[in-house]
């Protein structure tokens, strides 16, 4: 599989305590997550698209949807979300990634594109979109930046 310039991480998770299953809730005519999907194909093709997930059964309905929108998935631990990801571009060979969740239903692609080039032009580790509404806004990461942070990290539970 050949070096991706750029992808997209999309961290979601459906044990949501307080609003539960919130990811697969209907935002208009489809579940959250699909909207910040379909709000991600706008700026970079399906193949380059990737839903972590955990590898507990409760987010087994995410893969489905993944599989549905003809976008990857990976799944790993349910409380170190930082290695999920660390593995996940490791996988699918990401230099550099659009890292958004699925708390972010208003995602803005139009940001976002602009971030990412911004982020890939200067060769930054980590790029963060500021006065953004909450829900909007993404971040810009260097997978070996992140390497580098999930090695050095102290604790697991990184959600």
């Amino acid at each position: 599989m050949p070096k991706i310039h750029f992808g997209v991480l999309i961290t979601v998770s459906l044990k949501s305590k307080r609003l539960k299953k919130k990811a697969i809730l209907s935002l208009g005519n489809q579940t959250i997550i699909e909207n910040i999907i379909d709000r991600m194909i706008k700026i970079c093709p399906k193949k380059k698209i990737i839903l972590i997930i955990s590898n507990k059964k409760i987010d087994f309905p995410l893969r489905k949807i993944a599989e549905r929108k003809k976008i990857n998935f990976f799944s790993g631990s349910a409380v170190d979300v930082l290695d999920r990801m660390s593995k996940a571009v490791k996988k699918f060979k990401i230099k550099n990634f659009i890292s958004t969740t699925g708390d972010n239903p208003f995602v803005d692609y139009f940001y976002a594109k602009k971030m990412i080039r911004y982020h890939l032009k200067n060769k930054f580790d980590f790029t963060e979109i500021s006065g953004l509404s909450w829900g909007a806004f993404c971040y810009g990461v260097n997978s070996k930046a992140l390497e580098r942070i999930v090695k050095n990290k102290k604790k697991k539970d990184t959600e």
